[in-house]
């Protein structure tokens, strides 16, 4: 999970910072389809908190990086974010 985050805050990175112009030169560069490219980019707009759990490893047992890829499209709202991934406060 960590790498998964760590990916997609760098892919986010390339292309707001113009090192790549599209999804579709990740997905080339990094050897997946572009709709796993897609959902992996969605984790790097997690809230900051959850981010940091699921580095500290204190993220609810069930979820594993394929159930995180799964949850995807996220809602926007971090509050929603927790519920869907079963983050107690």
């Amino acid at each position: 999970m960590i790498r998964l985050l760590g990916n997609a805050s760098r892919w986010v990175d390339d292309v707001v910072s113009g090192r790549v112009t599209s999804l579709s030169a990740i997905s080339r560069r990094e050897g997946l389809s572009l709709s796993r490219v897609s959902n992996i980019m969605e984790l790097a707009f997690l809230a900051p908190d959850l981010k940091s759990a699921i580095i500290k490893g204190e993220h609810p047992i069930g979820l594993t990086s394929s159930a995180l890829q799964n949850a995807c499209p996220l809602p926007l709202s971090w509050e929603a974010q927790r519920r869907v991934l079963r983050f107690r406060p």
